[in-house]
């Protein structure tokens, strides 16, 4: 059994499935890493001009969701008059489908880059999840 399914199980792999077939463009870009020895996972989401408390990470029910809202995207700007802009800054909802297996571990906030470690478990919780860093 490769590691994404085992990770992703039988279900839709929701905000996979560009990943996984389409290759569809879907915002925010992310990364994933597997740890075989610890059976653990790694979702790196690059969320570049979001502030800690712009971001909302839950899971629920075997689902992670990651929210992303800019709550004041003109307080970066103050004075100035956008030209151009091309940088990314909208709201955004990104969902994974976990396993039955494992559960998000911890979550931080680094350099523009929202990591989150997903961890086997034998009963997963329904929780909101801090952000540290």
């Amino acid at each position: 059994m490769n590691e994404l399914s085992k990770l992703f199980g039988k279900l839709p792999a929701i905000g996979f499935e560009d990943f996984l077939s389409s290759g569809a463009e879907k915002f925010p870009y992310f990364n994933l890493h597997y740890n075989k020895e610890a059976d653990s996972y790694l979702i790196e989401v690059a969320v570049a001009g979001f502030a800690k408390s712009d971001l909302n990470v839950t899971c629920s029910k075997g689902i992670l969701v990651i929210n992303g809202k800019r709550h004041d995207p003109s307080e970066s700007f103050a004075g100035f008059a956008t030209l151009w802009s091309s940088i990314a800054l909208r709201s955004f909802s990104r969902s994974f489908v976990l396993g039955n297996r494992h559960e998000v571990g911890k979550v931080t906030l680094d350099k523009g880059i929202l990591s989150v470690t997903i961890v086997p478990v034998d009963q997963p919780a329904s929780t909101s999840i801090p952000i540290d860093g």
